[in-house]
């Protein structure tokens, strides 16, 4: 029923630095990950870790700033629907429906602004969510 997986890596890309993604190393036995990682069952001693640090910089996760309000308010028209209703309006305009091309680009706007207030408002929650989660964590080197 069950497959057995080969102890090798998996079939999946790399990223650009050549090292393995996390699905890749589930496949392998602890020895082996061990040994790909470069660390111990103990963990990695206190020089090696300054080390990865220097090379590879501090251990932070990743977190962006929440975009101005006015470059969230351009994306939010920045549709490919929107790009065809606003020709649709510029080919009324061209044939004297002035009507029919206010109609239409008041769809867009009234589209856009909405899709902007909602993404504005769930980037505020998102960014309170974010202040209310803290990152603790305890490592313990072998001496």
């Amino acid at each position: 029923m069950f497959k057995k997986i080969p102890d090798k890596m998996a079939p999946h890309k790399y990223p650009l630095d050549g090292k393995p993604l996390v699905i890749d190393l589930a496949f392998l036995k602890l020895e082996n990950i061990l040994k790909t990682l470069d660390s111990s069952i103990d963990g990695i001693s206190d020089a090696k870790a300054k080390l990865k640090r220097i090379k590879h910089g501090p251990n932070k996760i990743a977190s962006g700033k929440p975009s101005v309000w006015y470059f969230q308010l351009l994306s939010a028209f920045n549709t490919p629907f929107n790009y065809i209703l606003l020709a649709l309006a510029n080919l009324a305009i061209v044939s004297n429906d002035f009507k029919a091309a206010f109609v239409i680009s008041f769809m867009v706007a009234t589209s856009g602004l909405l899709r902007f207030w909602q993404e504005f408002r769930s980037s505020l929650a998102a960014e309170k969510l974010r202040t209310l989660v803290h990152t603790m964590v305890s490592v313990s080197r072998p001496q």
